[in-house]
């Protein structure tokens, strides 16, 4: 049975920041010029109706977006709340992050990402499908938090 949750959905028509859970997986989807003000509002809320978890497994999918990231608005995010650490059991692995883009270059920004949220594994994919696949594999008990790039598939 999917997990039932509102989501929330911040900004215009055109640009804006939209989060889902389903199946236990946040979706986050930053679209056209969306804002870091749009993305600390709508975790922000996500936090307050409490349906958004510290530890969750999370997709976020860049494929669409076309601005620029706000960095000062990554740092506020990372404030907010402890991401990605674990829960009762310290022994347990970290959450993981699974950024899709087109973007080659994106593994710069990974380890940025790493830096800024360092309790969580960090992994990029050219596509959802991949993304997802890594983001429902078990979790082993001891998990590097190094930023991987995922290797496109073979071109056809």
């Amino acid at each position: 049975m999917p997990d039932l949750f509102p989501g929330i959905r911040i900004g215009g028509s055109d640009d804006y920041v939209e989060l889902r859970v389903e199946d236990g997986i946040l979706h986050a989807e930053a679209v056209g010029s969306a804002t870091g003000a749009e993305a600390r509002r709508a975790l922000a809320e996500g936090l307050q109706q409490g349906w958004l978890r510290l530890s969750m497994p999370t997709l976020v999918d860049m494929t669409r977006f076309t601005g620029s990231i706000d960095w000062g608005a990554m740092r506020d995010i990372a404030a907010m709340a402890p991401w990605g650490q674990p829960g009762d059991a310290p022994a347990s692995p970290p959450s993981r992050v699974a950024y899709v883009t087109r973007d080659s270059l994106f593994s710069l920004i990974l380890k940025l990402m790493a830096a800024i949220f360092p309790h969580a594994r960090h992994r990029a994919f050219p596509d959802r499908d991949g993304a997802l696949r890594w983001l429902r594999q078990p979790r082993p008990a001891t998990a590097g938090r190094q930023p991987v790039m995922a290797a496109a598939p073979p071109e056809a």
